[in-house]
Protein backbone atom coordinates (compact mmCIF):
# COMPACT_ATOMS: atom_id res chain seq x y z
CA UNK A 1 0.00 0.00 0.00
CA UNK A 2 2.69 2.53 1.20
CA UNK A 3 4.93 1.61 -2.56
CA UNK A 4 1.59 2.69 -4.21
CA UNK A 5 0.87 5.77 -2.62
CA UNK A 6 4.56 6.55 -2.55
CA UNK A 7 4.10 6.09 -6.59
CA UNK A 8 1.27 7.84 -6.71
CA UNK A 9 2.95 11.33 -5.08
CA UNK A 10 5.93 10.95 -7.57
CA UNK A 11 3.35 10.93 -10.52
CA UNK A 12 1.30 13.79 -9.08
CA UNK A 13 4.80 15.45 -8.58
CA UNK A 14 6.12 14.94 -11.72
CA UNK A 15 3.04 16.29 -13.63
CA UNK A 16 2.84 19.34 -11.10
CA UNK A 17 6.52 20.22 -12.48
CA UNK A 18 5.49 19.90 -16.31
CA UNK A 19 2.58 22.08 -15.99
CA UNK A 20 2.73 25.85 -16.43
CA UNK A 21 1.13 27.94 -13.81
CA UNK A 22 0.77 31.60 -14.20
CA UNK A 23 -0.08 34.23 -11.41
CA UNK A 24 -0.60 37.57 -11.56
CA UNK A 25 -2.98 40.87 -11.40
CA UNK A 26 -5.86 42.49 -13.53
CA UNK A 27 -6.93 45.83 -13.57
CA UNK A 28 -9.79 47.13 -15.59
CA UNK A 29 -12.58 49.31 -16.46
CA UNK A 30 -15.62 48.05 -14.89
CA UNK A 31 -18.85 49.04 -16.59
CA UNK A 32 -21.57 47.92 -14.17
CA UNK A 33 -25.30 48.10 -15.47
CA UNK A 34 -27.78 49.17 -13.00
CA UNK A 35 -31.44 48.69 -12.61
CA UNK A 36 -32.68 51.33 -15.33
CA UNK A 37 -30.09 50.46 -17.81
CA UNK A 38 -27.70 52.81 -17.52
CA UNK A 39 -24.08 51.98 -17.10
CA UNK A 40 -21.97 52.74 -14.25
CA UNK A 41 -17.87 53.01 -14.39
CA UNK A 42 -15.58 51.67 -11.79
CA UNK A 43 -12.32 50.77 -11.45
CA UNK A 44 -11.80 46.87 -10.75
CA UNK A 45 -8.73 44.84 -10.15
CA UNK A 46 -7.47 41.50 -8.56
CA UNK A 47 -5.62 38.71 -8.96
CA UNK A 48 -5.73 35.65 -11.18
CA UNK A 49 -4.44 31.87 -11.45
CA UNK A 50 -3.88 30.64 -15.35
CA UNK A 51 -3.22 26.73 -15.23
CA UNK A 52 -1.75 25.61 -19.04
CA UNK A 53 -3.60 21.79 -19.70
CA UNK A 54 -1.29 21.62 -23.13
CA UNK A 55 -0.35 24.57 -26.27
CA UNK A 56 -4.52 24.87 -27.18
CA UNK A 57 -5.93 25.09 -23.60
CA UNK A 58 -5.96 26.70 -19.92
CA UNK A 59 -7.82 26.83 -16.82
CA UNK A 60 -8.03 30.05 -15.94
CA UNK A 61 -9.63 31.82 -12.38
CA UNK A 62 -9.56 35.34 -11.15
CA UNK A 63 -11.56 37.32 -8.41
CA UNK A 64 -12.11 41.09 -9.67
CA UNK A 65 -12.94 43.98 -6.80
CA UNK A 66 -14.80 47.03 -7.31
CA UNK A 67 -15.76 50.01 -4.84
CA UNK A 68 -17.55 53.44 -5.33
CA UNK A 69 -18.62 56.23 -2.64
CA UNK A 70 -20.73 58.56 -3.93
CA UNK A 71 -22.63 61.67 -2.05
CA UNK A 72 -22.27 64.23 0.54
CA UNK A 73 -25.31 64.56 2.32
CA UNK A 74 -26.41 60.99 1.52
CA UNK A 75 -23.93 59.02 0.32
CA UNK A 76 -24.03 55.67 -1.38
CA UNK A 77 -21.30 53.06 -0.68
CA UNK A 78 -20.81 50.16 -3.21
CA UNK A 79 -18.88 47.33 -3.14
CA UNK A 80 -18.42 44.98 -6.18
CA UNK A 81 -16.78 41.18 -5.58
CA UNK A 82 -16.70 38.34 -8.84
CA UNK A 83 -15.22 35.26 -9.07
CA UNK A 84 -14.90 33.34 -12.12
CA UNK A 85 -13.54 29.83 -13.43
CA UNK A 86 -13.56 29.34 -17.13
CA UNK A 87 -11.47 26.94 -19.47
CA UNK A 88 -9.73 29.01 -22.21
CA UNK A 89 -8.47 28.23 -26.18
CA UNK A 90 -5.30 29.49 -26.79
CA UNK A 91 -5.02 30.23 -30.46
CA UNK A 92 -1.05 30.86 -30.96
CA UNK A 93 0.82 32.90 -33.44
CA UNK A 94 4.55 33.12 -32.78
CA UNK A 95 4.62 35.06 -29.17
CA UNK A 96 1.29 35.82 -29.05
CA UNK A 97 -2.09 33.77 -28.15
CA UNK A 98 -5.52 35.22 -28.79
CA UNK A 99 -7.77 33.25 -25.78
CA UNK A 100 -11.37 32.75 -25.97
CA UNK A 101 -12.70 31.88 -22.82
CA UNK A 102 -16.32 31.05 -21.10
CA UNK A 103 -17.52 29.81 -17.64
CA UNK A 104 -19.75 30.26 -14.72
CA UNK A 105 -18.58 33.93 -12.86
CA UNK A 106 -20.07 34.51 -8.83
CA UNK A 107 -21.07 37.95 -8.60
CA UNK A 108 -21.82 39.65 -5.32
CA UNK A 109 -23.16 43.19 -4.54
CA UNK A 110 -22.97 45.01 -1.52
CA UNK A 111 -24.95 48.93 -1.56
CA UNK A 112 -24.93 51.10 1.71
CA UNK A 113 -27.27 54.09 1.91
CA UNK A 114 -26.71 56.91 4.93
CA UNK A 115 -27.55 59.91 6.07
CA UNK A 116 -28.78 62.09 8.84
CA UNK A 117 -28.01 58.80 11.10
CA UNK A 118 -29.38 55.92 9.37
CA UNK A 119 -28.15 53.82 7.32
CA UNK A 120 -29.82 50.91 4.96
CA UNK A 121 -28.08 48.31 2.75
CA UNK A 122 -28.23 45.37 0.83
CA UNK A 123 -26.85 42.62 -0.45
CA UNK A 124 -27.53 40.15 -3.39
CA UNK A 125 -25.56 37.24 -5.44
CA UNK A 126 -26.04 36.38 -8.67
CA UNK A 127 -24.58 33.47 -10.96
CA UNK A 128 -24.01 34.19 -14.13
CA UNK A 129 -21.99 32.86 -17.86
CA UNK A 130 -18.74 34.70 -17.96
CA UNK A 131 -16.80 35.00 -21.67
CA UNK A 132 -14.26 36.64 -23.03
CA UNK A 133 -11.50 37.53 -25.45
CA UNK A 134 -8.02 38.57 -24.80
CA UNK A 135 -4.55 38.58 -26.66
CA UNK A 136 -1.85 37.20 -24.67
CA UNK A 137 1.67 38.53 -25.53
CA UNK A 138 4.62 36.05 -24.12
CA UNK A 139 7.65 37.73 -22.54
CA UNK A 140 8.71 34.48 -20.50
CA UNK A 141 8.52 34.42 -17.49
CA UNK A 142 6.31 37.97 -18.33
CA UNK A 143 2.95 37.30 -20.07
CA UNK A 144 0.68 40.62 -20.96
CA UNK A 145 -2.67 40.56 -21.46
CA UNK A 146 -5.09 42.74 -22.50
CA UNK A 147 -8.77 41.90 -23.27
CA UNK A 148 -13.07 42.22 -22.83
CA UNK A 149 -14.80 40.06 -20.62
CA UNK A 150 -18.66 40.10 -20.39
CA UNK A 151 -20.75 38.44 -17.62
CA UNK A 152 -24.35 37.34 -18.24
CA UNK A 153 -26.48 37.11 -15.11
CA UNK A 154 -30.41 37.65 -14.80
CA UNK A 155 -31.12 41.00 -16.51
CA UNK A 156 -27.77 42.59 -16.96
CA UNK A 157 -24.75 42.39 -18.46
CA UNK A 158 -21.28 43.81 -17.12
CA UNK A 159 -18.02 44.81 -19.32
CA UNK A 160 -14.84 44.98 -18.53
CA UNK A 161 -11.97 46.28 -20.46
CA UNK A 162 -8.57 45.55 -19.16
CA UNK A 163 -4.78 45.01 -18.80
CA UNK A 164 -3.31 42.21 -16.78
CA UNK A 165 0.23 40.91 -16.37
CA UNK A 166 0.60 37.15 -15.62
CA UNK A 167 4.54 35.33 -14.24
CA UNK A 168 5.27 32.01 -15.18
CA UNK A 169 6.00 29.51 -12.08
CA UNK A 170 8.13 26.30 -13.67
CA UNK A 171 6.84 24.12 -16.42
CA UNK A 172 7.26 24.55 -20.14
CA UNK A 173 3.89 26.26 -21.93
Amino acid sequence: MSRFLSLFVMLLAGAAGATPLRAGVDVALLLRQEAGGQRTGLVSGGPRVSLGLGRYLALSADYRFAWSSEGTVASATTQYHRASLRPELHIPVRTTDFVLAAGPALTLLHTTLGGSGSRVSTTYTRLGISGGAAVDIHLEPLTLRTGVDLVWAARRMDVSVGLGALFSFGGAP
